[in-house]
C-alpha cells in the first residue's frame, strides 16, 4: 500500500497595504516543490474582516 506525506505552505500578502499575493513567488515555489514530487491537493485563502491574510496550499507526494 502506498504511503503519502502532506505539506501545507502559506503565502502572505505583500505591498504597502498587504493586499497582493506575489504570483511569481507562488509559481516559483510550487515549481520547485513539483520537481521534488509534490502535487497540489487544494488551496484556500484565509480572510479576516474582508482582508486576505494568506493563501494556503496543501500538497502531497509519495512518502520517500
Amino acid at each position: 500500500m502506498e504511503k503519502l506525506e502532506y505539506k501545507t505552505i502559506k503565502f502572505k500578502p505583500e505591498g504597502f497595504i498587504k493586499n497582493e499575493i506575489n504570483l511569481e513567488e507562488v509559481d516559483r515555489e510550487l515549481n520547485i516543490l513539483s520537481s521534488e514530487g509534490w502535487q497540489v491537493v487544494t488551496s484556500f485563502p484565509v480572510d479576516v474582516n474582508g482582508h486576505t491574510t494568506g493563501v494556503y496550499f496543501t500538497l502531497k507526494r509519495l512518502k520517500l
